[in-house]
């Protein structure tokens, strides 16, 4: 079977990790060793490929996953974290 070699990048600290995944793979599989090797709890943890979420049951070849593609590792409360942006109208133009 065809594997894939995909780079995990733990983002705030920019530390990069390789797992080497059969395409037919759930990536619940890459996801439990980084928690597991960096003593991190699965449930506070987010990863990502190219801005959008990973979920446990996808393999690498529904994400359409290439040799060193880059998955990034984020902790929940960081990605959900929100920027509010007020937008006002002007009022009494002359």
């Amino acid at each position: 079977m065809e594997q894939s070699i995909v780079t995990l990048k733990k983002s705030q600290d920019d530390i990069k990790l390789y797992f080497r995944l059969k395409k037919t793979t759930q990536m619940r599989k890459l996801m439990d060793s980084y928690c597991d090797r960096n003593a991190l709890d699965f449930y506070l943890m987010v990863f990502l490929f190219n801005g959008r979420r990973i979920y446990p049951h996808q393999t690498p070849y529904e994400l359409d996953l290439e040799d060193e593609d880059e998955i990034d590792a984020v902790l929940y409360q960081q990605w959900t974290e929100r920027i509010n942006i007020n937008v006002k109208g002007q009022t009494d133009v002359l």
